[in-house]
């Protein structure tokens, strides 16, 4: 199935898609057919990315907490996500997000 990983190809791509800080690459936890499982290996993550101290990690793995809750149809929580996300964000931050944002509407 397209899209699917099985766990030993996980578990490799895990060992080589390192962010700076040591953390994973989210690509690699990704099962779009599973989001829930997804998920819940983000949600593991979170203690790292708090810890790691690398701010930008931690808010874009939120995102991917929110995008995975919003496949499951868990549309409040994923709102509730994202609103956490918004409110942690700093003005750098928003800066970015906003000129992602205006490329990818410019893209449409």
């Amino acid at each position: 199935m397209i899209g699917t990983i099985c766990p030993s190809d996980r578990e490799a791509k895990d060992m080589t898609h390192l962010s700076s800080t040591g953390l994973p690459d989210f690509d690699t936890l990704w099962d779009y057919s599973q989001p829930r499982e997804s998920e819940e290996r983000f949600r593991e993550l979170l203690p790292a990315a708090r810890a790691s101290g690398d701010r930008g990690y931690h808010l874009q793995l939120l995102t991917q907490i929110a995008r995975a809750q919003g496949l499951s149809r868990q549309f409040d929580a994923a709102h509730a996500t994202l609103e956490h996300v918004r409110e942690a964000m700093t003005d750098d931050l928003k800066t970015v997000r906003g000129a992602l944002h205006a490329g990818a509407r410019a893209m449409l």
